[in-house]
């Protein structure tokens, strides 16, 4: 065997050294979506979250454990497995801020996602509780856009009809504010309204919704992730799958490539060892609300779990 050959076979085998021992989650980039319950991504993401899980269920608070209970429910088969997420949902009503619209709607998109019934937990009916946030044709806080954007959401989700009232004059009041960028201020807030005017389904929201993806698109960076509070980061890059996903576009697509980076890559990119996601490449705040995040995204998740 001559040195050219035996260096050839060390590369090989170097190589498949390298692939069986790496400690590097699993991000392998192609153009799959939405990812599978059985990609090593989401049942890795769906392991640290469990970790994470006190004795009661819960995972860091009320809020981080009703976006981790829906990142759960749409990337597991057996919701069976997580009774004690389930009676935690049940159980944290009370400590919902009744003055706070945003608290109830998102847990209510939690317990819909677990398949419990929002119109009566507790003898409470969330529907009920939502709409007594609306008032002078919006729903919670004036100029805060978040309670009206997850109302309507949350009661799409409870298959409140589209000719409810509320929910009409909260969509013509979202309308009304989009910006002339056809943003909503930031690239969140604007993801979620094209989930909220998507989950209304009227072709009178079509235009405000290819706006609202136009002004995305052009907060895409190089990275494929999305741009906003700052840096690329994984919150925004989640709203924004998700978005992409309520409007029945694939985020593999080419036309959510920038420099031949796809969001899904982004979101890939910063998977930890642990089965975590990184908010960006220079931080690793809040570890279980962006894993949550990811996993709803990459798994095709739009909020809107039975409209």
């Amino acid at each position: 065997m001559n040195l050219k050959h035996l260096i050839a076979i060390l590369l090989i085998l170097s190589g498949t050294i390298i692939s069986i021992y790496s400690t590097t989650p699993t991000n392998k980039k192609d153009d799959f979506f939405p990812l599978s319950y059985h990609h090593p991504a989401i049942t890795n993401g769906i392991d640290f979250l469990k970790t994470k899980m006190d004795e009661d269920g819960q995972i860091t608070s009320p809020a981080v454990t009703a976006w981790a209970a829906i990142a759960i429910a749409s990337a597991e088969e057996n919701l069976s497995k997580w009774t004690k997420t389930k009676h935690y949902l049940i159980d944290s009503v009370t400590r919902l801020n009744e003055s706070l619209a945003t608290d109830w709607e998102r847990h209510c998109l939690a317990l819909v996602s677990f398949g419990l019934d929002p119109r009566n937990i507790s003898g409470i009916d969330f529907v009920k509780k939502i709409k007594e946030f609306y008032h002078n044709e919006q729903i919670g806080i004036e100029n805060n856009w978040y309670d009206d954007i997850f109302g309507i959401i949350a009661l799409r989700s409870c298959n409140v009809p589209n000719d409810d009232e509320i929910i009409q004059k909260s969509i013509s009041s979202l309308c009304k504010e989009q910006k002339p960028d056809g943003s909503w201020g930031d690239v969140d807030t604007t993801a979620a309204a094209i989930i909220a005017l998507t989950a209304y389904d009227s072709i009178n929201t079509t235009i405000y919704v290819q706006k609202a993806m136009n002004f995305i698109k052009s907060q895409q960076t190089d990275e494929g992730g999305f741009f906003s509070w700052g840096s690329t980061n994984i919150a925004s890059t989640s709203w924004v799958i998700c978005s992409i996903s309520s409007v029945h576009e694939n985020p593999c697509s080419d036309i959510w490539k920038k420099n031949n980076q796809s969001p899904i890559d982004f979101l890939l990119d910063l998977q930890q060892i642990d089965g975590s996601f990184c908010y960006s490449k220079n931080s690793t705040m809040n570890p279980e609300w962006m894993t949550a995040y990811a996993i709803i995204a990459l798994t095709g998740g739009t909020f809107v779990t039975s409209a």
